[in-house]
């Protein structure tokens, strides 16, 4: 009896930090309360979290939608994005069953800053499609979020609280700078759109960065594709213009020419004893 005692002790102490150790690369399930009940994914990186930055990855809308059709279509698939971002060094925080709600997106930013690892004042926020448009609404609230990532952006409504009109109302309150990464010349609608949001941005002084790419829709999809090294460059940039660099280092003093002024005669050091004095100028006959 004591034996098996001894054998359920020893693995309830062993077995949680394991699995931690074990889970850092997968997919963790998490949940968490802000108003609602929500669910979203973790995912964290092999290097140190205390400097990690921390993602809040918005999919696609049809990645909730395809859900309630007979016919599933083809959707984002996330899960290479979470691996990508885990490569950098990045926790990433994926809000599930988000569809149209914006408080999914605002308690998961409120969750990142609630938890022990990452660093606090480098989160950032990207969002696909009609879920750009609730990442920009979401910031909004936020003024300590760092960055902004808007890819492909959609309306949701033509009025109301998910419409450009509220996005205009809300234009002055935001503060974090923007990355918008857009298809140009294949869709009308995100290309007219995008144009809209280039111009907002930029009539409201924003910190824009814009970013076109003549790629359908889909092409955003992968992240072994190009606009993901806008997407680095943009969390990364700032990160490696904080980190002080070394101090020069002094050259050091050389001997002078003999002739040359205010200077001490350049001293010759004697060779080793077993090795023979040699002249390259001097001749043989001398």
């Amino acid at each position: 009896m004591r034996y098996h005692l001894f054998i359920l002790v020893t693995l309830i102490t062993f077995i949680p930090s394991f699995l931690d150790a074990d889970s850092r690369n997968s997919v963790r399930e998490i949940h968490y309360s802000y108003g609602e009940n929500h669910k979203a994914l973790l995912m964290l990186p092999e290097s140190d979290l205390s400097v990690a930055p921390i993602i809040i990855f918005n999919y696609h809308e049809d990645v909730d939608r395809s859900k309630f059709v007979r016919v599933r279509r083809d959707v984002q698939d996330f899960y290479p994005f979470m691996d990508k971002f885990r490569f950098w060094g990045a926790i990433t925080i994926v809000p599930m069953r988000r569809d149209i709600d914006l408080d999914a997106i605002t308690s998961a930013i409120r969750f990142a800053r609630s938890m022990k690892y990452g660093d606090k004042s480098r989160i950032y926020v990207i969002g696909y499609s009609e879920a750009a448009m609730l990442s920009l609404l979401s910031v909004s609230y936020f003024p300590y979020i760092k960055g902004l990532v808007m890819i492909t952006p959609r309306n949701i409504h033509e009025t109301g609280a998910y419409s450009l009109p509220e996005v205009m109302r809300k234009m002055p309150r935001i503060k974090t700078k923007i990355l918008e990464i857009t298809s140009g010349g294949l869709d009308s609608g995100i290309v007219h759109l995008s144009q809209v949001y280039k111009a907002m941005f930029t009539q409201q002084r924003k910190d824009l960065t814009y970013r076109e790419y003549n790629e359908i829709e889909r092409w955003f999809w992968n992240p072994e594709n190009e606009f993901m090294t806008d997407i680095k460059a943009f969390i990364y940039n700032d990160f490696y213009k904080d980190v002080p660099k070394e101090a020069p280092v002094k050259p050091k003093k050389t001997f002078s020419l003999p002739n040359a002024p205010h200077s001490k005669p350049a001293t010759q050091s004697k060779p080793a004893p077993d090795k023979p004095l040699y002249f390259p100028f001097v001749s043989k006959s001398v």
